[in-house]
């Protein structure tokens, strides 16, 4: 695989679950939020791995949680297998949230 001769700040390998190979590009996190039909993404940030293993990509996707408002009635959250660590699912049902 050859690396651009211009490569965009923030790109690298990495690889694509989708694809199921190494792939030149950036990854992110999105939070998206959903009732009935309507679905919102509220957030989306830049993930840059360089920062530490694994551990920025749990926080930031715990940070983009904890910015929702409690829930006033019964509100599910639901997360990609990948999230699905202690400390998130934790700080989900602190607040009210239901898995």
């Amino acid at each position: 695989m050859r690396q651009a001769r211009r490569p965009i700040q923030g790109t690298a390998y990495i690889f694509s679950h989708l694809e199921g190979k190494v792939v030149w590009g950036r990854q992110a996190v999105a939070g998206t939020a959903g009732c009935g039909s309507i679905a919102l993404n509220y957030a989306i940030q830049r993930y840059d791995k360089d920062l530490g293993k694994d551990g920025p990509k749990i926080k930031c996707a715990s940070d983009m949680a904890s910015s929702l408002p409690k829930p006033e009635g019964k509100a599910y959250f639901m997360a990609d297998s990948w999230y699905s660590c202690a400390e998130i699912i934790d700080s989900r049902l602190k607040n009210g949230w239901r898995a």
